[in-house]
């Protein structure tokens, strides 16, 4: 009787065990396919968030670009689609062109397991505003500008002279001076819209050193020091002999020094200081329509732009200056300089007091110059030419939705 007992009580242990391990067999198999389902997640999420950064990459090198991508590989964790579409305007006074991102991740082990990402984009062109800051700008004395500005705070000195913009005046965090005596405004808009507002922050398009010097190692003129470009300023004079092609880009590891005529559409890199010591003027021809259009030059600095002590006291200058240092400035002189007549587009860093750590007065200094005109150059916003010009690209919207 008693081994009877035993026996039917091992049975019921036996059985009671096998149930608990095949309850924790089957919650532990439950636990790895939750594991395996999120990993496959989270490797759709990050191939789709890689589709999105890809784009943005492609965008800032041209903004013009809708190609997408199709099931293009992000090992080893799946694949991205991306689609790009135009998606209108901001609203309000700065009607800013934008994109939308529609990008698709899947998993490489279980492809039915998607993530999807929509981020809606602004695609502006360097050269939107005559010149631009994500930093301090202050306007002197004395200026007269067609064209629009833009800076982070944006604040007006005048003097005898007065300042005139005839374009709007955008800031991003502050504005003073504006109603000041001798200031005048006019965006020639409409009667009732602002002349001044205040927008959302702006990237800086900056100067991709890598870039381009794989560019103009490629098909270009690569220089590893520095470089000076005079005279009559043409694909001859440009190009590197050793290359058969000519892309359009010329770098310099170094310093440049410029002056002269442009006679082709070119963008110049330095991996210093930008040096215009004399004037540097665009040549025009025709187009296949028979419309009379200048030809553009790029002058792109890792640190500054400079007009020398050495250049003279009347300068002409056409081109659209970046600086990435970022001062766009003109070298004081003993005797003082005349007058500058700028056609074109600036866009600049701006830069820290190192002592203070505080922004510097302004990014563009010239004044030097007595009388500064100051005409913003259209055609490098509606018709640009420069090789190989970035585009600035600032997110809006980021949301995940429906596969």
């Amino acid at each position: 009787m008693k081994k009877g007992f035993i026996l039917v009580a091992s049975l019921f242990l036996i059985a009671f065990v096998a149930v608990f391990l095949g309850a924790s067999i089957m919650r532990a198999d439950m636990q790895f396919r939750k594991i395996d389902m999120q990993a496959s997640m989270l490797n759709a999420f990050c191939a789709a968030e890689t589709g999105v950064e890809r784009s943005i990459a492609e965008l800032r090198m041209n903004g013009q670009w809708r190609a997408g991508f199709t099931n293009e590989n992000f090992r080893p964790a799946g694949s991205y689609t991306v689609t790009i579409t135009d998606g209108g305007t901001l609203l309000g006074n700065i009607h800013i062109p934008t994109v939308l991102i529609s990008s698709v991740g899947t998993d490489a082990v279980n492809p039915n397991i998607k993530r999807r990402i929509i981020a809606r984009v602004t695609v502006e062109n360097p050269a939107r505003y005559f010149t631009s800051t994500i930093r301090k700008l202050t306007l002197g004395d004395g200026l007269d500008i067609t064209g629009s500005i833009l800076g982070r705070d944006v604040v007006f000195e005048p003097g005898s002279k007065g300042i005139n913009v005839a374009g709007n005046v955008e800031y991003i965090r502050s504005i003073t001076g504006q109603n000041a005596q001798g200031v005048n405004i006019n965006d020639n808009d409409s009667a009732t819209s602002p002349d001044y507002y205040q927008r959302a922050p702006i990237a800086f398009i900056g100067v991709d050193l890598e870039r381009f010097r794989q560019l103009a190692r490629q098909a270009g003129r690569y220089e590893e020091g520095d470089l000076t470009i005079s005279g009559n300023i043409d694909k001859a004079a440009l190009r590197d002999p050793d290359k058969e092609a000519f892309n359009g880009l010329v770098f310099a590891e170094g310093d440049i020094h410029i002056w002269g005529e442009i006679q082709t559409p070119v963008n110049i890199i330095s991996g210093g200081n930008i040096y215009i010591n004399d004037n540097l003027t665009c040549a025009s021809y025709s187009d296949a329509n028979g419309v009379k259009r200048q030809y553009q030059i790029g002058l792109s600095a890792h640190n500054d732009v400079i007009i020398p002590e050495t250049a003279p006291a009347n300068i002409k200058i056409e081109a659209f200056v970046i600086a990435d240092g970022g001062v766009f400035e003109a070298k004081r002189t003993p005797a003082g300089r005349a007058r500058l007549a700028f056609n074109g587009a600036i866009a600049i860093r701006g830069k820290e007091d190192p002592q203070t750590g505080e922004d510097l007065r302004t990014g563009v200094n010239l004044n030097e110059y007595a009388v500064r005109n100051c005409v913003y150059n259209t055609e490098l916003r509606d018709n640009p030419q420069i090789p190989f010009m970035g585009y600035v690209v600032n997110m809006v919207i980021w949301q995940e939705a429906k596969p």
